[in-house]
């Protein structure tokens, strides 16, 4: 009985004894398909050795990147509920801000950046409560006020609201404190991130707005 052999196979997968088999096959009788893996085409002088590649699997993506509204907003994630493009769920989720629109890293922190024309350190304070608005501390003492731009709008059944991309199955670095004093004492960590879609950002008030 002669071999077997599948896509995907190399030239170690089987025996010496094994293709030589095939080859006396193959000089006595033309040209010999075996399986999906191996082909031999006889010519004038010699045994052509044709061994089909694998067939690559489909990519499968291990995280899932669906839409969701936004309910509520907090310090460093969002409550919102998974969206079809027609009307929200009934569940509610946390989601991950991106890390540029968190409070915890920033909040009375101070942060050095790179500019082309040295660097440039600031502080930040947030505004109680709030997860969209804070007051950057210049070098020179002076402050700007900021809000995140563009503004969010919490869902309503009559007016819609915004909807972001998040995907899930990842490391935010968020939780849900159980505990307001202490914000490492988690009754939740969050899986799912918002993946800024709509390239929300930090902007300066202007005015006293």
């Amino acid at each position: 009985m002669l071999p077997t052999f599948t896509q995907g196979m190399g030239i170690t997968d089987f025996s010496a004894r094994g293709m030589n088999e095939l080859v006396d096959v193959a000089s006595r009788g033309g040209n010999l398909t075996v399986g999906d893996g191996l082909q031999m085409i006889k010519t004038r002088r010699s045994i052509d050795i044709q061994l089909a590649p694998a067939v690559p699997l489909p990519l499968r993506s291990a995280v899932n990147i669906d839409m969701y509204v936004i309910d509520d907003i907090a310090a460093d994630h969002y409550t919102g509920r998974l969206f079809d493009g027609n009307s929200p769920t009934d569940v509610t989720v946390s989601i991950a801000k991106p890390f540029e629109l968190r409070r915890t890293p920033f909040d009375g922190k101070s942060w050095t950046y790179d500019f082309p024309g040295g660097d440039l350190t600031v502080s930040y304070t947030y505004t109680f409560g709030s997860g969209i608005s804070r007051t950057v501390t210049l070098s020179d003492e002076s402050t700007i006020k900021e809000t995140i731009v563009p503004p969010y709008k919490r869902w309503n059944t009559e007016t819609k609201g915004t909807v972001i991309w998040a995907v899930d199955q990842v490391e935010t670095g968020v939780g849900i404190p159980n505990n307001p004093e202490d914000p490492t004492s988690f009754t939740e960590v969050v899986s799912l991130l918002d993946l800024n879609v709509g390239g929300r950002a930090w902007a300066e008030l202007a005015g006293d707005v």
